[in-house]
């Protein structure tokens, strides 16, 4: 049985992800990315995928993006876009449904305002398949 068939943390945490601002869910990172830095990390790969709707994803990348922009940065953020990490509560049954919303309504915001560098799709018997 896999994470996601007992259910992993995932929910709970797009659940918390999307009652977050900005600000909230910017401090947070900030806060992991200072532990990352005394422990001499450079740079990291910055994935959405924690709010699984159109809005929680692209305010996940603008903050990635903002923290880079950031002139007392200490680590490089690659951003990812992982719109396609879990089916949410809203698709369950529909994963097909759901693709199509990450590709027709998410992906081109994504790209238009140059938001990832990569994208990527959570791959796992009863998620996503190739």
């Amino acid at each position: 049985m896999s994470n996601m068939e007992r259910g992993g943390g995932i929910a709970s945490t797009v659940k918390a992800t999307r009652q977050m601002n900005f600000l909230k869910l910017r401090s947070a990172a900030e806060g992991f990315l200072k532990k990352m830095s005394a422990m001499g990390v450079t740079t990291v790969e910055g994935k959405s995928g924690y709010g699984l709707d159109r809005e929680t994803e692209l305010l996940q990348l603008k903050i990635m993006r903002s923290l880079n922009n950031d002139e007392h940065k200490r680590v490089d953020i690659v951003s990812t876009f992982l719109g396609a990490h879990a089916v949410p509560q809203e698709y369950v049954g529909r994963t097909d449904d759901y693709v199509d919303f990450i590709v027709r309504e998410v992906m081109p915001a994504v790209v238009q305002n140059r938001l990832a560098e990569f994208c990527d799709v959570f791959c796992e018997q009863g998620v996503f398949s190739i």
